[in-house]
């Protein structure tokens, strides 16, 4: 069982702990990954907490009930990986001073997503949320992605002054907002590397951006569906 450490039992830290024998949904990494969640209501978080813990074996995690202790947590260890942040805490400024940052809210507009993901954050869930989807953005984030309500890239509706994607290049974006390296694009899509390259540069340039994180607030701001194709009918 991995440690739960709460505010209430916060201490700097001493030297580095272990690696865990086994770590199933963490292998190859150095380390146990590190994430931090910060919500005021308390059942709510212990919930989540031991939640996460059961489906995300060789985690360690952190929490705390408002901002003041988060950043007294990050502090003293720097190297947490992921925040999963509650937006309405008491004595809140947003996202500034957070690293990495995945909001869960009980908002789940389209102004308050795209607000957050202006301000810097990696993703947005939704408190109503059910379990899988919790922990795929956990991953996905952690992955390198950035997590969004789907709703905010499946838009069947083009925004004005959309710019013409092709639908290859669509695909190369929800991969890239999935935080598939290139590699692994290239075999999902079968393209060389260079082919996956040459897609990208085009792809930040018709989007004016220079980032993943950019890329999904361009899409979201766009509405530029990005449902996957549909799978070919059962002969």
């Amino acid at each position: 069982m991995v440690t739960l450490q709460s505010d209430d039992d916060f201490k700097p830290v001493g030297e580095p702990e272990a690696l865990p024998a086994a770590l199933p949904e963490w292998r190859g990494s150095r380390r146990p990954r590190k994430t931090l969640l910060v919500d005021d209501h308390t059942l709510l978080r212990e919930s989540l907490l031991l939640l996460l813990d059961q489906r995300l074996p060789g985690h360690r995690w952190r929490d705390a009930a408002t901002l003041a202790a988060a950043l007294r947590w990050l502090s003293n260890e720097p190297d947490i990986d992921l925040v999963l942040l509650d937006l309405d805490l008491p004595d809140s400024r947003g996202l500034e001073t957070l690293k990495k940052v995945v909001v869960l809210s009980a908002h789940d507009d389209r102004h308050s997503v795209l607000a957050a993901i202006e301000q810097g954050a990696a993703g947005f869930l939704t408190k109503s949320v059910d379990t899988a989807r919790l922990l795929h953005g956990v991953k996905r984030v952690l992955d390198g992605g950035v997590i969004v309500p789907e709703g905010l890239t499946h838009s069947q509706e083009p925004g004005a002054g959309q710019p013409e994607l092709s639908d290859r290049q669509r695909d190369v974006l929800r991969l890239l907002i999935e935080g598939k390296p290139n590699k692994l694009i290239s075999r999902a899509l079968g393209l060389t590397d260079a082919t996956v390259k040459t897609h990208l540069q085009v792809l930040y340039r018709k989007l004016g951006v220079e980032s993943r994180t950019q890329a999904v607030l361009a899409a979201a701001r766009w509405r530029i569906n990005l449902l996957p194709p549909p799978a070919p009918p059962a002969r």
